[in-house]
């Protein structure tokens, strides 16, 4: 069996020194095809950065690890520090792909730093597809703004280890990482392409196809719809520095009993979508096996509405800048946004479903985005019912999560993770079984929003946190499904997951493996003279990952598969962070604690990686810990035995006097 035209054709560009149109074919290839290692493979020669070869060749070999032309270029380009040519004999079973040897064209003047295409990869002149060669989305390059809950970064694996390291790290990807669902692979996809300025994930629309290729490429294209609207279609560029932008908002006048309101109030459906709504409220419930109690208030909203709607319900139910400005802080003492980051919008946008709609539990209303109620929106609609419907005989509002979490923030992250997927995993049903042509139609040519709300420049944290609930929400959804129809899922409402690592990893909900309680020390006694305690949580597997992966300081990210290894052993965790105000000066003691001593020394060592890169290298010379100083800010990390102590303080008198408060560790 030979390549695929698409991969011959993109071989013929990169051999024709044109990479822009060679990935523009490989873009939408690889979103028919995610699984293709050899378009991973080829996608390596197509950027012009060496990172983003790094990362495309390392999805090949996650894919296929017996991809040997694969693991040569891996090992190729770490060696060359760049990009590198591959040579190299195909992979088991694809032998029949190479073509005849053929010598190398000269070099044209300019060129010489462009990738060697191999044999294998060279375009034949087997006729073209049938169908002809789809076009290929324009290419663009990535905007200021980018989804707060979407798209991700492209993680630059292996980034601090050899060629020999990051081959068996990508055979050894932890669980939660493995088992994501196709829709967060679709995302990454999007992600890689845009990091270097490529073509943009989009959609095209098939011409002349018969009714059931129309219908299963539809279906493949609004799960990376879905992808893209949770994960984003955008990324931060190589030299992220972010600005503050002056944000115009609105200060309610205080009031004792808050109500939720939507101002100004939207304008209802006509008849006919109303009528459709009701189509579809029923076919939800038939899905679901719930019975609908309330048909909850519908409105479709334009894009231009809908930060009045969001900011009046923010206010209403409790919200104020001040609490953003205060949780901002204790985002930078945990390096996962920068000083200058304003966190309004983020916040905004996290009362949506980036999609293209939102519900509001307290009014029961369901808003879905849009100018007309086309199957794009009915997609939406089947989602977003699906929380109203849950909301009747589960009671969301009681979860404590809505719209503000109440209590332990990993709990509440869990849950919120349970409640997308739910939904998530509705609509995907929907589609599959009341969806028509029309609706296909129009999903084919679905372009999502890359948010709710622009907002400049999102730090990594931000957007691939806004993804948890979908991508990870949907594989625990998924596992509990497959074990157990709906009715499992129901169940799971009556025992809700208490933190995200039993959402990255179900089986430990389903064992019910409990999170270890870690019983922080009281500071107010050394917090005194100004100080005032911003937040006492936890961060749970998920934030520690994201804290090693997706910090704000692009320098100290670690690689993917070594953050996710050091914090898969998460047992349980408790930080706190004071603020004084006159200073503006910042404190956190952060704890944690590990299935076992080898699980906490594995955190230690790749905590310090990070920490060595963030502080800048300026370690200093403190008894018990490995400690750095540097701009004002001292840090030290601690281990005994299965536990971690982290401290940060603005001068070593200070960090002293935290450290007196936890004797073990001195």
């Amino acid at each position: 069996m030979g390549l695929p035209d698409e991969l011959r054709q993109a071989a013929g560009h990169l051999r024709d020194h044109d990479p822009d149109a060679a990935r523009a074919i490989l873009t939408a290839f690889l979103q028919r095809n995610p699984s293709s290692d050899l378009a991973w493979l080829l996608l390596s020669y197509a950027s012009q950065d060496s990172k983003e070869q790094r990362d495309c060749v390392v999805r090949a070999l996650r894919l296929n690890p017996t991809n040997e032309r694969a693991r040569r270029r891996l090992e190729e380009l770490t060696n060359a520090g760049g990009r590198a040519p591959m040579a190299g004999v195909p992979a088991a079973g694809e032998a029949e792909a190479r073509e005849p040897s053929r010598p190398e064209p000269a070099q044209e003047p300019g060129k010489e730093d462009q990738p060697a295409i191999p044999d294998w990869a060279r375009p034949s002149s087997e006729p073209a597809h049938p169908l002809g060669t789809t076009s290929a989305p324009p290419s663009r390059a990535p905007s200021a703004a980018a989804p707060p809950g979407a798209a991700r970064r492209m993680p630059f694996l292996g980034r601090n280890g050899s060629p020999a390291a990051e081959a068996s790290q990508v055979a050894a990807v932890p669980k939660f990482r493995r088992a994501s669902p196709l829709p967060a692979v679709l995302g990454i996809l999007a992600l890689c392409l845009l990091a270097g300025g490529g073509a943009a994930a989009g959609y095209t629309a098939l011409q002349r196809m018969r009714a059931e290729q129309a219908r299963s490429t539809a279906t493949a294209r609004a799960e990376v719809a879905h992808a893209v609207a949770t994960s984003g279609a955008q990324t931060l560029p190589a030299s992220w520095t972010p600005r503050l932008t002056p944000t115009v908002t609105l200060t309610p006048t205080p009031s004792a009993t808050p109500v939720p309101t939507a101002t100004p109030s939207p304008i209802p459906p006509d008849p006919t979508s109303l009528a459709e709504m009701e189509v579809i409220r029923s076919q939800v419930s038939d899905l679901r096996g719930l019975a609908v109690q309330s048909p909850a208030t519908a409105y479709l909203l334009s894009r231009v509405r809908v930060r009045p709607i969001l900011e009046g319900y923010f206010y209403a139910t409790g919200g104020s800048r001040e609490e953003v400005d205060d949780e901002a802080r204790v985002l930078v003492a945990l390096g996962l946004i920068k000083p200058t980051y304003e966190l309004f919008n983020n916040t905004l946008n996290s009362l949506t479903d980036s999609l293209g709609g939102f519900y509001f539990h307290q009014t029961d209303e369901v808003f879905i985005i849009g100018s007309k109620f086309s199957g794009i929106e009915r997609w939406i609609y089947s989602h977003e019912f699906d929380h109203a419907l849950v909301d009747q005989h589960y009671d969301l509002g009681s979860l404590g999560i809505y719209p503000q979490c109440v209590g332990d923030e990993d709990r509440c992250r869990a849950i919120r993770a349970l409640v997308e997927g739910d939904a998530t995993l509705l609509m995907t049903q929907w589609l599959s079984q009341y969806a028509s042509p029309q609706d296909y139609e129009d999903l084919l040519l679905y372009n999502p929003p890359s948010q709710t709300l622009p907002d400049q420049f999102p730090p990594p944290y931000a957007i691939r946190d806004g993804q948890f609930p979908y991508l990870e929400g949907l594989a625990f959804v998924k596992t509990l499904h497959e074990s157990g129809s709906w009715a499992e899922v129901n169940r799971t409402y009556q025992s809700l997951p208490a933190s995200t690592e039993q959402i990255l990893h179900p089986e430990k909900y389903q064992r019910l493996e409990e999170p270890v309680q870690v019983s922080l020390r009281p500071l107010d006694e050394v917090m005194r003279d100004g100080w005032r305690q911003l937040d006492s949580n936890t961060m749970g597997e998920w934030i520690t990952y994201l804290l090693l992966a997706y910090g704000a300081d692009l320098e100290s990210q670690l690689d993917e598969v070594t953050a996710a290894t050091a914090a898969e052993g998460w047992g349980g965790d408790g930080y706190q962070v004071y603020y004084h105000d006159d200073r503006a000066q910042t404190v956190l003691v952060a704890q944690w604690t590990w299935d076992s001593a080898l699980d906490a020394d594995q955190f230690e060592q790749a905590m310090i990686t990070y920490l060595e890169a963030r502080f800048r290298g300026a370690g200093i010379e403190r008894e018990g810990g490995t400690c750095w100083e540097v701009n004002e800010e001292v840090t030290c990390l601690y281990v005994r035995g299965v536990e971690n102590l982290w401290l940060l303080s603005p001068d070593q008198t200070t960090l002293d006097s935290l450290l007196s408060q936890y004797p073990s560790f001195q």
